[in-house]
């Protein structure tokens, strides 16, 4: 094979004929690049993509087994034939399309192509599987499930020759499974290793003759629901589906049971659910309760399946108890079992088993038993010390230090009580009316911290409270709707764990050193990448009294990419906290005092904008968290202070605005108007146009919109103008105030398209050219295109040439009256000619100012889309089409500048 150019190679050779050449093709033509890249067991290269017009691969190349390559971009196996070069000895195309089709047909990790996109997240999810394969004493089946998906993972890092070790690894405990066999057969596919890869292809077709081959494929389904369950609450709802469909086939599998229920147990958290899965969380937790309880009972379950399912079983049972709303009712087969029964026998079946031992430690914490949760933490440690019972461990001792604390207070204000009596003579005791102290309380709470919860109880008795409406729109929902904590925001607010005051601190506490120490072990163990358990130092260090190091902690938390976006709001949040109570402590000089106030302001701040992020999934948020609140108290008091700055006034509007709290924000806007007069920035005037449109009240937008060109219209922003005229339009047409909305639309077009309101009167107003290639006299999509524009609109529409007087030359005609209108709509009915709407597309594009005005209206399937026009859909309906009117308007006048 001979070709005009001359080559140099440069091949550097490594351990086990693992190559990387880089082949520099010189010729007269512009210079060619083929990159190959390297494939070895540590090598994250990528592939080096290239475009050729001709080039030669040595066959020996060709042949190697340790060689990868991708031509232009694609993959060389479907590279098609192309002149002057031969694709012989590469790979056929339809050899390859045959693969594709036999391998489809089994399960394999590549079913979640969907599911793992970025390569942090891979990365991360691969470093969390292989540190649970080295902590935890898994089962062969437990082993075999992660090893799979942990192997797609290495391949989609690019370390192909360790995911074929570890299917490899699979296949030695599991010779039979699907999964395994399949992924090795596209990751030796993928290293053009096709003999390999065709005789891993040839045991997977062997295993259909098999009589149990549907236990196979059932057991491969279950593997794949098993991956879903460890990619994150937003694929529990196809986990739940496969888990389902596996157990039609062989409902006596506790396994797949167990991994069912815990996937509906995930959803029941409401920090973590992203609610894909349809039900309450009653009914998720019902579901888990009776899988879990069929899993217990049944003889096929393994002693430490049995264990871990009355662990998750107890804390169903607990959670219902800590919220007496989360169970209406408890299934029979439950019987009178509790949470502290299925503690019980988790132990009674697994003793020594450190998973067991650590969630009964966390259940011994939240039941208030300390010293038994801190024994049996601490037995856990010294069976295998992991990162999560050194968490639970640390979290129990500083609850004991919080408590023995409280103890101390509550005897020395007992003793000061009775030292006050005795000197005044008093003889009463706790009972005859006097405040009495639970001594067998452990969670003392302050006189203060009464005070706070009395009114709280009084708020949630009123359950809700809606914000005054104005009068002339009662009939429309522009109040916002404020809940105070129920029972959803306590129990979100006891799980976020973000205080805004730490009643007391206690600086010299040895629990709390051996607390910080056991939290910092776990963060190491986990090579730094420990979210809470950093976010658990920080609150420690509160404890200590010692926020500088609490901040850190709260950084280096809210830092790490595998910390979810609550766990950054609430960091950021006890950050800001943390700044403000730095601010006021005395010491230290006053430019300190104001860049830690300054700080703390900037970092509640992006812990609201965060939360408004979260909000419209999990409402309760912004009760249950103190941004909001404690910025709030903040600008207040800098308004106070200073009444002349409207600095403060407008931060105060632009959190409002940010919670949605559309009418007191205007109210702080209007404030700053009020102040600055015609000196108001027009940042100012946007926000509050803004918060207006909002609220629906268009009226007062309009005026404000008014004032603004009373003097200067250049200062107008065009499209913001069109967009509140266009909206008011809308929500008229919605009420049914048809006269209203066409005022408004009136004066959005004589703005738009610089008419007057005598242009209107004299008949002249605006005009529409619908383009259709349909010959016939009467066209169904455009006389419902007319209906539309003319009934809530007053829009003229003319069509094709209906309108030509006799002798005139009809595609003169259409030119001229597309130079006329005001609008040109090119109809894409469905029984066009494509060969004359691209006439007529073609006199379009090649005028700037038509094409400005012209919108491709529907598309015709199989024929390509007009060059750089708007496209939009055909109305729905016959009927009058509002939202078809707004879509439609809008990209005629707002975006008319943009074509």
């Amino acid at each position: 094979m001979k070709f005009s150019i001359r080559s140099q190679v440069v091949l550097n050779t490594f351990c086990h004929h693992r190559v990387l050449i880089t082949t520099v093709l010189n010729s007269s033509k512009p210079s060619c690049w083929l990159g190959v890249r390297a494939r070895s067991s540590a090598s994250l290269l990528r592939p080096h993509y290239v475009s050729t017009s001709s080039y030669y691969v040595p066959p020996s190349l060709l042949r190697s087994r340790n060689v990868s390559y991708n031509f232009g971009g694609r993959n060389a196996n479907a590279m098609p034939e192309r002149e002057g070069i031969s694709t012989k000895g590469i790979m056929e195309q339809d050899d390859n399309d045959n693969f594709k089709i036999q391998i489809s047909k089994f399960h394999s990790s590549f079913d979640l192509d969907d599911a793992v996109t970025s390569e942090q997240e891979v990365s991360f999810k691969c470093k969390k599987l292989e540190e649970e394969l080295k902590e935890e004493d898994c089962t062969r089946e437990e082993r075999i499930e992660t090893n799979n998906l942990l192997s797609y993972l290495k391949w989609r890092l690019g370390n192909e020759d360790k995911a074929v070790l570890i299917c490899d690894e699979n296949l030695k405990m599991d010779e039979l499974n699907i999964i395994a066999l399949a992924n090795k057969a596209r990751f030796l596919r993928s290293s053009y290793r096709f003999h390999e890869a065709e005789q891993v292809l040839h045991q997977l077709q062997n295993l259909q003759n098999r009589d149990d081959f549907d236990r196979l494929q059932s057991r491969a389904k279950a593997e794949i629901a098993y991956s879903y369950s460890r990619l994150g609450p937003k694929h529990h709802g196809k986990c739940i589906e496969l888990f389902k469909e596996a157990l039609i086939t062989f409902p006596e599998n506790c396994s797949w049971k167990f991994g069912l229920a815990m996937t509906y147990r995930r959803e029941t958290n409401i920090l973590n659910s992203q609610q894909t899965v349809e039900g309450s969380y009653e009914e998720h937790a019902l579901k888990a309760l009776k899988l879990l309880v069929q899993v217990t009972t049944s003889d096929q379950s393994s002693d430490n399946l049995k264990a871990k399912a009355f662990c998750e079983l107890g804390q169903i049972l607990y959670g219902k108890k800590k919220s007496q709303k989360f169970f209406s009712h408890i299934p029979k087969c439950i019987g009178i079992l509790s949470d502290k029964d299925c503690f019980r026998k988790a132990r009674e079946i697994s003793p020594n088993d450190p998973f067991v031992l650590q969630r009964i430690g966390r259940h011994l914490r939240h039941s208030g038993m300390l010293d038994e949760s801190i024994e049996c933490l601490k037995k856990a440690r010294s069976i295998r010390e992991t990162p999560y019972n050194l968490n639970h461990l640390a979290l129990s001792l500083r609850s004991k230090a919080v408590n023995e604390e409280k103890h101390v207070l509550r005897t020395s204000s007992l003793n000061s009580d009775a030292q006050t009596n005795i000197a005044h003579g008093s003889t009463q005791n706790p009972s005859s009316g006097t405040e009495k102290i639970d001594m067998k309380n452990d969670l003392y709470t302050p006189p203060h911290q009464r005070a706070v919860n009395v009114k709280r109880q009084n708020q949630n008795k009123e359950c809700q409270r809606k914000l005054p409406s104005s009068e002339s729109h009662d009939d429309v929902a522009k109040c916002r709707t404020v809940q105070y904590p129920g029972e959803s925001s306590k129990m979100i607010q006891y799980l976020l764990n973000s205080p805004k005051e730490i009643e007391f601190t206690i600086p010299d506490s040895p629990l709390l050193r051996e607390a910080v120490k056991c939290l910092r072990r776990a963060v190491e163990l986990k090579d730094g990448d420990f979210p809470q358990a950093l976010y658990d130092l920080g609150l420690v260090f509160r404890r200590l009294d010692k926020c500088e190091e609490a901040v850190d902690a709260f950084i280096q938390s809210y830092r790490l990419p595998s910390c979810t976006k609550i766990e950054k709001v609430r960091a950021i949040e006890q950050i800001g906290i943390c700044k403000l109570e730095l601010s006021e402590r005395k010491g230290g000089t006053k430019e300190q005092a104001n860049s830690y106030y300054s700080d703390a302001k900037t970092s509640l701040f992006k812990a609201v904008s965060l939360l408004t992020g979260l909000s419209s999934l999990q409402p309760e948020l912004e009760n249950a968290l103190n941004s909001f609140e404690t910025l709030q108290s903040m600008l207040i008091e800098e308004n106070i202070q200073d009444p002349g700055n409207v600095s403060a006034t407008r931060e105060l509007a632009k959190l409002h605005s940010m919670m949605g709290n559309y009418r007191d924000a205007i109210a702080s806007y209007e404030h700053v108007k009020e102040v600055l007069l015609d000196d108001t920035p027009l940042g100012d005037i946007s926000d509050l146009l803004t918060n207006y449109e909002k609220m629906k009240d268009f009226d007062n937008a309009i005026l404000l919109l008014n004032w603004i060109s009373k003097d200067n219209k250049s200062i107008i922003d065009r499209n913001q103008y069109i967009k509140v005229h266009i909206h008011a339009w809308e929500f008229n047409a919605k009420q049914r105030q048809f006269k209203k909305a066409k005022n408004y639309l009136r004066t959005c077009l004589t703005f738009a398209l610089q008419k007057t309101l005598k242009d209107f009167e004299d008949g002249d107003g605006v005009k529409a050219l619908i383009i259709c290639s349909c010959d016939e006299l009467s066209c169904p999509a455009s006389d419902n295109i007319k209906m539309h524009l003319q009934s809530i609109c007053d829009i003229t529409s003319l069509r094709n040439t209906k309108d030509c007087p006799p002798g005139t030359i009809r595609f003169k005609y259409i030119e001229e009256s597309m130079n006329k209108c005001d609008f040109i709509l090119l109809l894409n009915s469905c029984n066009n000619d494509f060969e004359r709407s691209k006439y007529y597309m073609d006199m379009v594009m090649v005028s700037g100012e038509l094409r400005r005005k012209a919108v491709s209206i529907g598309n015709v399937v199989g024929k390509p889309r007009f060059g750089a026009l708007y496209q939009i859909p055909l109305p729905e309906s016959d009927n009058c089409d509002i939202e078809w009117v707004k879509y439609l308007l809008e990209n005629v006048l707002i975006n008319k500048d943009l074509k």
